[in-house]
């Protein structure tokens, strides 16, 4: 029997043929045949059906297409389009060409020390038999030729019958180059090794858990985003602005406009800055309800989106950094419009304000006229422009808004602490909370119970449900972390945890790594840029910067370096409210790094809250 490392798909509608399939390869495959399901977490390479290795060829990328004969309509004299129903989408066999292609990249981007072996493709149709594709289209058309150069129903009965379809097929595949004879002479070390690097990846690994073989992931949609009540106000407008303060849901929002734009048959692309955030969206969606077999969901960082679009694509330009990489988006931008890629039906940007003309014109270039554009927005939080490109903002002008009020992974404390801490004056010589309690007061006043839904500020059934923000006794960066592991292993379910610090030269960063090193947890270090893309083992615990906190969550989070984040540059006051607002259960600030006039007065706000709480 095959080593099956992924999930197999779910048996429910959208995903019957990958099902079929998936179930049919797993029981009858040798035991040297490896088998990944749904793979979408590989960098720039997007979602793959089926991942197949065996030492006669290598790897094969399987593109599995469920529908019936009467659902396909025509077929292009080139072979490179089907049209199904009303619609004309691109041959299955030339989208497993370009995801074998793609991963191809990806394995040469490994820089191991082995050959990989080459990387093949193929199409299935497991609910359609190839006599009636034939009689459908005529024998001498160009869609009875092909047939034989893809899988049918009639293909999946014995395993040895499929790999000799298999080798034949792929020695003279109908898209791309013929592979040298050489291919075929397999590596069996780089066979081994790069399996393993995609095994390491499938693997779920969870450092706290009270019970074996359950994980948390680090990204998760909200159960009250996933119910109807939360599609946001014009959600199926063409163009829509999701705007609201940090941690208010405008991540969460979008995603849930985009799967209901999923379960309607589209193409959805998300895109955000966060390179982490987009592999964890792609991990939470993998496997979600979809409509139709055409149905698909990406999220790409938007270096990651431009690979994708463009693999071969290369910077030419002599200029360096930021100028460098702008002029290669521009360029892939034009090339699009050029080469006429592929249009998502629905196109959700994060983090907007943030966004620069470059990576807006690239944006534009995979929107059609009839594409659905949503666009999260958060006024005064931008981290990379002073203000939003002029053309986004014109753009927005035109579009419906939808707007988000309080953060919705908040108790009534974590609430008011941190949008009382916000409140706070940062340019100021001296920091004074007292207007800020003040403000607090009559805030929690006008959020009666009658009044809250209006003003976006229900707590659900208790005040106490969600985030709490608590300000650490412990002396040693060693005590906060071993009572982060405490907390965490109490949970009857798995959690997880963010631990945010200043950056590479902070030691609350060195001295953190090393407890968690000499308490046996594994964990992932966001702070190493070098780590954002590579593919990651799954972990419970991440090292990030606030900068790159932005659109993560978790359900712990531990603050590290609290007065240096609030006195970064000009953005610390939005660097301390992002790093307040990620937990879903419990934000703990350490002092171990000092304890200045910023935690003076986050001290003294939680106290307040605490004096209003007792009188009340």
């Amino acid at each position: 029997m095959a080593s099956v490392h992924t999930p197999l798909p779910k048996n429910e509608p959208g995903r019957f043929g990958e099902f079929k399939f998936a179930k049919w390869i797993s029981g009858a495959a040798s035991e040297d045949t490896n088998l990944w399901f749904n793979v979408n977490h590989l960098y720039a390479v997007g979602e793959i059906d089926d991942l197949v290795s065996h030492p006669s060829f290598g790897f094969l990328v399987v593109e599995v297409k469920g529908h019936s004969i009467n659902q396909v309509n025509g077929y292009s004299g080139d072979g490179r389009n089907v049209a199904f129903g009303e619609g004309l989408r691109k041959n299955p066999a030339l989208q497993a060409h370009e995801q074998a292609q793609k991963l191809k990249g990806w394995f040469s981007s490994q820089k191991a020390r082995v050959r990989a072996p080459w990387v093949h493709s193929l199409a299935v149709w497991p609910n359609i038999k190839r006599a009636d594709w034939i009689a459908r289209f005529g024998e001498e058309s160009a869609a009875s030729k092909d047939s034989y150069l893809m899988g049918f129903e009639e293909d999946f009965v014995g395993f040895d019958d499929f790999l000799s379809q298999v080798n034949s097929i792929i020695r003279a595949p109908r898209f791309g180059a013929i592979p040298p004879a050489r291919v075929f002479d397999v590596d069996g070390d780089g066979l081994a090794h790069y399996i393993e690097v995609l095994r390491e990846g499938s693997d779920l690994e969870l450092p706290v858990a009270p019970r074996a073989g359950e994980v948390a992931s680090g990204f998760r949609l909200s159960s009250s985003v996933m119910e109807q009540k939360q599609l946001p106000q014009h959600w199926d407008a063409k163009r829509l602005v999701v705007e609201g303060p940090a941690g208010s849901g405008k991540t969460q929002t979008l995603l849930r406009v985009g799967l209901e734009h999923l379960a309607q048959g589209r193409r959805v692309l998300f895109c955000c800055f966060n390179k982490t955030l987009a592999a964890e969206v792609r991990r939470e969606l993998s496997g979600k309800i979809i409509a139709t077999p055409d149905s698909e969901f990406l999220a790409f960082d938007y270096y990651e989106l431009a690979k994708f679009v463009q693999p071969t694509l290369r910077i030419t330009t002599a200029a360096s950094g930021e100028r460098s990489y702008g002029q290669y988006l521009e360029g892939v931008a034009k090339a699009n419009r050029v080469d006429q890629v592929d249009e998502f039906d629905v196109v959700l940007v994060d983090e907007s304000q943030d966004l620069s003309d470059e990576q807006w014109k690239l944006i534009q270039s995979v929107c059609g006229r009839e594409t659905y554009l949503a666009i999260a927005m958060g006024k005064r939080q931008e981290l990379y422009r002073d203000e939003p490109c002029e053309a986004v903002v014109r753009w927005a002008d035109k579009a419906q808004r939808s707007r988000l009020q309080r953060r919705f992974r908040d108790a009534a404390q974590g609430y008011f602490v941190g949008q009382a801490f916000s409140h706070m004056n940062f340019r100021l010589a001296s920091l004074d909370p007292a207007e800020s309690i003040l403000w607090m007061a009559e805030q929690k006043a006008k959020a009666a119970p009658h009044e809250s839904k209006a003003d976006q500020l229900d707590f659900g059934g208790s005040e106490n449900s969600g985030s709490i923000i608590r300000v650490s006794d412990a002396s040693t960066v060693q005590e906060d972390v071993r009572d982060l592991a405490v907390r965490m292993a109490k949970h009857k379910e798995p959690v997880n945890a963010l631990v945010i610090v200043e950056g590479k030269k902070s030691p609350a960063y060195r001295w953190a790594k090393e407890q968690l090193d000499s308490l046996d947890l594994k964990y992932f270090d966001l702070v190493q840029t070098e780590n954002r893309r590579i593919l990651p083992p799954r972990s419970a615990i991440r090292i990030t910067t606030a900068h790159s906190a932005r659109g993560l969550e978790a359900d712990y989070v531990l603050v590290f370096d609290f007065e240096g984040i609030c006195k970064w540059s000009k953005i610390g006051h939005r660097l301390s409210y992002i790093a307040l607002s990620r937990a879903r259960i419990e934000t703990t600030v350490s002092r171990v790094s000092g304890v200045g006039p910023y935690m003076t007065a986050l001290l003294g706000i939680v106290s307040a809250y605490e004096r209003y709480e007792r009188v009340r």
